[in-house]
């Protein structure tokens, strides 16, 4: 349970506010400029190279599963008009599944059924005589869960942005933040999670290495296709919860850090959860704040009932009732 330092365990409403310092957004601004630069630099070296990325895709019993690949030619601001038409042939752990063409976007978009057995997904396209492939993985969902999105950076990874984004295959750099991997491998047998992440579409086989390498639950992982949606990054989380919750409406919990996660949760109807151990006044109402991961595992704990019926959080959120949560900041120091 809780414990909160008037020795109530209600909480208010769950709209409530948090602080973060502004010096910290300034931080934070000028770490993603610093990665802005680097990112464009990065992929300006591998400009006009044909490439195929295959989402993760979620498959549901007795449902379609949509399965969506891009195909580019590798450019810093996503320029993949020419790409329209290209024939892309989709696959189950080998076995055909069907083929699309590509939209003016790059996309190409498969909705079957898949067989329950699959584990991996593939795609593959052949550009200028050059064949490309593209791998993903597929997810057998419980459709009563509720859905959590979580975000990556600052929220669940000490990102060191000159290792994720240099030549190297892994993120040598970047630590998990305390508790995180524990709580979300807790949160994973009671949720469907799904990491979001705004990393381009490039930094996809990278961004999975490193979920692995670090003990995080294996869980679909969602990146921005280009770096302009990159950079829109509220623009981006809300456009992508929209079209999960296509496949499955129990989406109502968000976990991230900053502003535009919050945002982009609060904007599509989740219960927004904040990491942020600052204090001063940035968050606005909609947002439960809490310093750290030992703090989101008591929270979950405290609140299990009214958090694993999706139904019942839904009737929660929109007559902004009751849950229980530290009423004033505290700090609980991890194990």
């Amino acid at each position: 349970m809780i414990a909160c330092e008037n020795h109530s365990d209600l909480c208010g409403l769950v709209q409530c506010a948090r602080p973060r310092r502004r010096w910290t957004r300034l931080r934070r601004l000028r770490r993603w400029v610093a990665a802005a630069l680097a990112l464009f630099a990065s992929i300006l070296a591998g400009c006009g190279q044909p490439t195929l990325t295959l989402n993760d895709a979620v498959t549901i019993a007795g449902c379609q599963t949509p399965i969506e690949a891009l195909v580019e030619h590798r450019s810093p601001l996503g320029d993949v008009d020419q790409l329209l038409g290209i024939e892309v042939r989709f696959f189950a752990d080998g076995a055909p599944l069907g083929a699309e063409k590509t939209d003016r976007r790059g996309f190409a978009r498969h909705c079957c059924f898949v067989p329950a057995e699959t584990k991996r997904i593939e795609a593959r396209a052949t550009v200028d005589g050059v064949d490309v492939t593209g791998q993903g993985r597929l997810y057998q969902w419980d459709p009563t869960r509720t859905i959590l999105v979580c975000d990556i950076d600052e929220t669940i990874s000490e990102t060191r942005y000159s290792t994720l984004l240099d030549d190297m295959e892994a993120d040598t750099g970047s630590a998990p933040l305390p508790d995180s991997s524990a709580t979300l491998q807790a949160l994973a047998g009671r949720f469907n999670i799904v990491y979001m992440t705004a990393r381009p579409r490039w930094l996809l086989e990278k961004t999975r290495r490193w979920l692995v390498d670090h003990g995080f639950p294996d869980a679909p992982v969602v990146t921005a296709p280009t770096l302009a949606e990159a950079l829109g990054v509220q623009k981006f989380k809300g456009g992508q919860i929209e079209e999960w919750r296509t496949l499955a409406d129990h989406l109502l919990i968000g976990i991230g850090n900053a502003e535009t996660d919050s945002e982009a949760y609060a904007a599509n109807g989740l219960l927004t959860i904040i990491i942020d151990d600052d204090d001063t006044d940035d968050f606005r109402a909609h947002a439960v704040v809490l310093r750290n991961w030992a703090m989101v595992g008591d929270f979950f704990d405290a609140n299990r009932a009214e958090l694993e019926d999706a139904e019942r959080l839904r009737q929660i959120i929109a007559t902004e009732g009751m849950l229980k949560r530290p009423l004033i900041r505290w700090q609980r120091d991890s194990d």
